[in-house]
C-alpha cells in the first residue's frame, strides 16, 4: 500500500506542499493497474519572502525532460489503451466516498492490528500506527 490514497482523502498530509517530486504506486490501495505514478513540478519556481527557493540555473523546474529521459524508452515503452482506462477508472474511484470509507477502514484495521500485536508484547519500532504501515520489530523472535 502507499500513501497516495491517504492523501487523496485526507487521512494524512500530503507531500505535494514539501515535495518537488512524488512517486507512488497506481496499484496496492490504489486499486489500479501495477505501475508506478510520478508527479513532479513544472513552471516557475515560486518567490518566497523576495527569494527563488530551490535556486537552479534558472527559475524555473526542469524535472519534466529529465524525468522522460530517464525513463524512455529504456524503462518505459508506448502506453497501452487497456492500461490507461484501468488506471483513469481507479482514479475516478478515489474520488468517491465509498473509497473514503474504505481507506479509512483500511487505517482502523492497521490500528487494530497494531494493538492486538502489542498487548501479546510484540515490539512495534513506533508504538502503534498513524496510517496502515506497521513496523515491527523482530529482532527479539530470533528471526533475523
Amino acid at each position: 500500500m502507499s500513501l497516495n490514497c491517504l492523501c487523496a482523502n485526507f487521512e494524512v498530509v500530503s507531500p505535494f506542499e514539501y515535495c518537488d517530486i512524488v512517486t507512488s504506486t497506481t496499484h496496492k490501495s490504489l486499486r489500479g493497474p501495477r505501475g508506478g505514478i510520478i508527479f513532479y513540478r513544472r513552471g516557475p519556481k515560486p518567490r518566497r519572502q523576495g527569494f527563488v527557493l530551490n535556486h537552479g540555473d534558472d527559475s524555473t523546474y526542469d524535472f519534466e525532460e529529465k524525468i522522460n529521459f530517464a525513463l524512455y524508452p529504456s524503462l518505459q515503452g508506448g502506453p497501452h489503451n487497456n492500461h490507461i482506462a484501468a488506471l483513469a477508472i481507479a482514479l475516478k474511484q478515489v474520488a468517491t466516498p465509498e473509497y473514503k470509507a474504505y481507506m479509512q477502514q483500511v487505517k482502523r484495521n492497521a490500528q487494530a492490528l497494531a494493538i492486538a500485536l502489542l498487548r501479546r508484547k510484540c515490539r512495534l519500532v513506533t508504538d502503534g500506527t498513524d496510517n496502515h504501515l506497521l513496523l515491527w520489530d523482530i529482532t527479539a523472535l530470533g528471526l533475523i
